[in-house]
């Protein structure tokens, strides 16, 4: 009895992890490192198309990124 509720438990915390990932949107990367982090320039360029950044501030921002990394 106690090894069916623990699998349940599995199965539950397993279809939450799917529809989290499913809901979130994230994009498909690099095994399971690309389902959490994206792309820094990535990132900028949506900031930049939503409009929540001018010009100016994504160029310098760029810039910044690209001699970090």
């Amino acid at each position: 009895m106690m090894f069916m509720n623990i699998f349940w438990v599995l199965i539950l915390f397993g279809v939450v992890f799917l529809l989290i990932k499913y809901l979130s949107g994230t994009k498909k990367g690099d095994g399971i490192q690309g389902w959490f982090e994206s792309n820094p320039i990535e990132i900028l360029r949506e900031r930049y198309a939503r409009g929540e950044i001018d010009q100016a501030e994504f160029e310098r921002m760029k810039q910044d990124l690209e001699e970090v990394g």
